[in-house]
């Protein structure tokens, strides 16, 4: 069994999911500018950005007849993942091509209902460490400014058979209500590893000083 330790997330940290592809989205959509053509139009995930982090859904437009954007019927085609209730997500203005077609941006703001399986949250986050190869420090957290730091992998170089090659990371990012080093980010995180690597098992949580508290985990 691998050795992991446990990030606690700030209350019960919400986590991104994929979009629901099953059916369109239920809220309504604004913005459009004037609506012309018929029939549907396939938005690729290129013709979209998200406030969030939310990133490679699809969506089809019809607007079903109807010339303001109250009416239109946007579906998603691939859920993606990453996004959260309350995100938006802004559509590129489609000006040309045969089909339902849009002047200007449409702005859709995501409910919950459009997640597959609808908000979930998440009360820690558990990273393993029997591949850690590096923690590396990150920013500061400040007031009005999140910490960050990553905790990098490895894996046996797959061409020449030697060696260490970074191949993936986990980025934390803390809070930013309280300040704290990115040297003190580090030494709590490196302290609950060595606990994990002292006893195999016992799954420590890392404790930041300050009662500094962590947002979320991300792998990439």
């Amino acid at each position: 069994m691998s050795n992991f330790i446990k990030f606690p997330l700030v209350d019960n940290a919400v986590v991104g999911v994929p979009l629901d592809p099953s059916g369109n989205l239920n809220g309504t959509a604004t913005g459009g500018g004037t609506l012309s053509g018929t029939g549907i139009t396939a938005i690729a995930a290129a013709g979209t950005t998200s406030s969030g982090d939310g990133a490679g859904a699809t969506f089809s437009f019809n607007n079903n007849g109807q010339t303001t954007i109250g009416g239109v019927i946007i579906t998603t085609v691939a859920g993606g993942d990453d996004y959260k209730a309350g995100d938006t997500i802004t559509f590129a203005a489609v000006t040309t091509g045969a089909t339902s077609k849009f002047s200007a941006v449409v702005v859709y703001t995501l409910l919950a209902d459009d997640l597959l399986g609808g908000t979930i949250t998440r009360p820690f986050f558990m990273v393993p460490i029997d591949n850690l190869g590096v923690i590396k420090k990150g920013i500061a957290a400040e007031v009005g400014t999140n910490g960050t730091c990553e905790l990098q992998l490895k894996q046996v170089n797959a061409t020449s058979g030697v060696g260490v090659e970074v191949v993936t990371k986990f980025t934390v990012t803390t809070d930013d209500t309280i300040a704290l080093s990115a040297e003190k980010i580090v030494a709590g995180i490196a302290e609950a590893v060595i606990k994990a690597a002292q006893a195999e098992n016992s799954v420590p949580e890392v404790l930041l000083q300050s009662k500094v508290k962590m947002i979320s985990v991300q792998l990439s």
